[in-house]
């Protein structure tokens, strides 16, 4: 899967071992089959057997799958791709860890299970959930990657979004929408869609929600459905590997804080807590 396939462009940037869930290249080769462009011969160019995309843990190189999100997207010509793709996404799309937050109590505990279990649907990506004062903030980074995907991005922020409106049977308005990428040509699906305030070329990608929008009961949840699902999370969790060494998560760090220019020492000891 690596680099000189022919219409597939990789960025430079430090190398991962990092994988990601089957599931996240399935939805965006969906939505590109929507949009009438030809996947299958997309995926017989890189080497992909369409037969791995239906194995229901299957796994692929994280740099390879981000790739395909970039190009897709591109192919699609449509700069609300992720957000379109979010949209038709069918439901446990994204396995037990979707199933283990769909029957979370809460609007809270489902975002804090989908925080848990980020690493099974993306090893590389940071999703982390930050409650002050009277805001609940739901970030999404990539580790060893300054700008992800772009269609990716917005993906994520539009299905956590979906996601909430749908498990708590209420039209959820967040705060806020922050995004690495510039702003699109055409910024009004982002408006329909998100129906707040957005932002372009943020330091990380964000979606803002009330900490009384996080009190939100889930109607539907079933509380052994949930135990037995994160029972199934642990396990699948359990047998990805660790997270890099030192180096990796220097490299990472580097990467991160190059969005705000040259890095300074302090700045990366900061970004991995030894500060």
């Amino acid at each position: 899967f690596h680099a000189a396939r022919r219409g597939v462009t990789l960025r430079p940037m430090p190398q991962s071992n990092a994988t990601v869930h089957t599931a996240l290249l399935r939805v965006a080769l969906g939505g590109a089959r929507q949009l009438g462009l030809d996947t299958e011969r997309l995926l017989a160019r890189i080497g992909v057997a369409p037969t791995l995309l239906h194995q229901p843990d299957g796994r692929l190189p994280k740099q390879l799958v981000h790739d395909l999100w970039r190009e897709l997207t591109e192919m699609s010509g449509d700069g609300a791709f992720g957000l379109k793709v979010a949209q038709e996404t069918p439901e446990g799309t994204t396995g037990v860890a979707e199933y283990a937050a769909r029957n979370s109590p809460t609007m809270r505990a489902a975002l804090q299970s989908v925080v848990r279990y980020s690493r099974l649907l993306n090893d590389a990506a940071r999703i982390e959930l930050t409650e002050v004062g009277m805001t609940a903030r739901m970030s999404y980074r990539v580790v060893d990657d300054p700008l992800p995907a772009r269609g990716l991005c917005d993906w994520v922020l539009a299905h956590i979004t979906h996601g909430a409106c749908t498990i708590t049977q209420q039209q959820i308005v967040p705060v806020s929408v922050s995004f690495q990428h510039t702003a699109p040509a055409d910024p009004r699906p982002y408006a329909r869609f998100f129906q707040c305030p957005l932002k372009w070329n943020q330091p990380i990608n964000e979606v803002c929600f009330t900490r009384q929008q996080l009190d939100l009961k889930v109607p539907a949840a079933d509380p052994h459905l949930e135990e037995l699902m994160r029972h199934y999370a642990d396990q699948q969790l359990s047998r990805l590997p660790k997270s890099g060494d030192f180096i990796e998560q220097v490299s990472a760090a580097v990467a991160e804080v190059l969005v705000h220019g040259a890095p300074r020492l302090d700045d990366v000891a900061r970004r991995m807590a030894l500060s």
